[in-house]
């Protein structure tokens, strides 16, 4: 099952803490985690303590819970199962929503009924299990077709101007207009980007250029919007992930090193 963490306000993608500044600008940001090293509870917590001036934590830890979603069936049976003992066995007062699935629609892993289906029934163990949890799922922006808007109580989009080879000057523009085209769709349901960010490093792509400096530009401009708006966004994403490869642009996304250490002074809202 992938865990996503939230302090005060929360909600987002593999693991996710309430980021800015006093304000919350953002609405959180993704933590990820080496899958070839699992951390301790010490090194987590010393990550999180990074970002804990930046925090409400009136509220404490807050969690969303994510099911892994692909073409196998019995994988999600299975998380749905360990989603069903947990939430039976343990206080659950902290969590607030479950995710289910991320980016599947956008891998062709599922269609768009399965997918539905897949949040329905897990609608449906919560509330067998006497729990009342909002449900969703996460993917692009331009993959949401009505089965799935029906479905969730809430709509998650993943937007990445940089990978559509958007200049960092329209880049806040591109995204704002994905998240106006989303609400659109969504039929008077909340949208909220679970993911979007700008690398700091690695290969251009088109137009889009990588650097400290774009991503500072794309961070303050995009998390202004959102301040103005009341538009809930997470970045992606908070540490660097040098296990994606030393010479990809994958592994530069976050807004520490992989020394744990702020980049450069990030500038939060407006």
């Amino acid at each position: 099952m992938l865990w996503m963490i939230a302090l005060a306000l929360l909600l987002a993608a593999c693991a996710s803490a309430t980021l800015p500044n006093h304000n919350t600008a953002l609405y959180g940001f993704a933590y990820g985690i080496d899958p070839t090293h699992c951390p301790s509870l010490q090194e987590v917590e010393g990550n999180l303590a990074k970002v804990k001036p930046f925090v409400n934590v009136s509220q404490g830890l807050q969690l969303m819970l994510g099911l892994w979603v692909n073409n196998n069936p019995s994988v999600f049976a299975a998380q749905k199962q360990a989603l069903v003992h947990l939430v039976s066995t343990s206080n659950v007062d902290n969590v607030i929503g479950v995710s289910v699935g991320s980016e599947s629609l956008y891998r062709g892993e599922v269609d768009s009924n399965t997918l539905a289906g897949y949040i329905t029934e897990t609608k449906q163990a919560l509330a067998s299990a006497g729990k009342s949890i909002p449900v969703s799922t996460a993917d692009v922006y331009y993959k949401f077709e009505a089965p799935v808007i029906q479905a969730v109580d809430y709509l998650m989009m993943n937007a990445f101007p940089y990978w559509e080879g958007v200049a960092i000057s329209s880049a806040a523009d591109t995204l704002f207009n994905h998240i106006n085209y989303v609400k659109s769709i969504a039929q008077g349901k909340e949208v909220v980007v679970s993911e979007t960010g700008w690398p700091s490093a690695g290969p251009n792509f088109q137009s889009a250029q990588s650097g400290v400096a774009q991503q500072a530009q794309y961070l303050s401009q995009v998390s202004c919007r959102a301040q103005q708006t009341g538009t809930k966004i997470f970045w992606f994403e908070a540490n660097d992930e040098p296990w994606k490869g030393a010479n990809t642009v994958e592994s530069h996304w976050g807004l520490w090193d992989v020394n744990g250490q702020w980049r450069t002074n990030y500038h939060f809202g407006c």
